[in-house]
């Protein structure tokens, strides 16, 4: 009765209650060679589940930290440890399919951010200013915190300014000139 008691709590795995029963079996019968083969495998197996258990908190612990300070790719392979040492959790699943979500959303930003910027300093090459603005600025809006698109847009600015200053300053001499010419002034006008 004792050992058919053990073995049900073997099989649904409450070894420490199957120990208990292999022992109080092999306290009638001392010399029964199966109660203490049965002891031996779930004590290993408990030694087993407490190795596995330590490596997994150690692994979440570790990944968790990862995760906080955002440095994404380490943590996403210590969730995966954990995952393996204990499939069955759900928690380290959960965290590598969030971390990979970060992962993918950052490899695209970073797609369009090279994109942007390739098109923009294109056209920057080519002195053509009002046509980089529009992707600098995309840019910066994919990645609010890189300075290279906002030095490039503060440059374009400065540029913009400077050219619409020479403009300026050329319509007015033109202006200036042609009334010198209505008013027969040819030499100053020339000038």
């Amino acid at each position: 009765t004792l050992v058919s008691s053990a073995d049900q709590f073997f099989d649904v795995k409450k070894y420490n209650e199957a120990i208990a029963d292999y022992r109080k079996a092999l306290a009638l019968k001392p010399t029964e060679k199966y109660p203490t083969d049965k002891i031996a495998e779930a004590e290993n197996i408990i030694s087993r589940n407490k190795a596995l258990q330590a490596t997994y908190d150690k692994a979440i612990e570790d990944a968790d930290k990862m995760l906080a300070a955002k440095d994404y790719e380490n943590a996403l392979i210590l969730y995966t440890q954990a995952n393996t040492a204990k499939p069955s959790e759900a928690y380290a699943s959960n965290k590598i399919t969030e971390i990979q979500a970060i992962i993918d959303k950052q490899k695209a930003e970073n797609s369009k951010y090279g994109e942007a910027i390739a098109l923009a300093d294109k056209f920057f090459k080519a002195q053509k200013y009002f046509d980089a603005l529009e992707p600098y600025q995309r840019a910066s809006s994919i990645k609010p915190f890189e300075k290279y698109p906002q030095e490039q847009l503060a440059r374009i600015n400065t540029l913009i300014a400077e050219q619409k200053k020479l403009n300026e300053d050329y319509q007015k001499l033109i202006a200036d000139a042609d009334i010198l010419m209505k008013d027969g002034k040819f030499e100053e006008a020339r000038g």
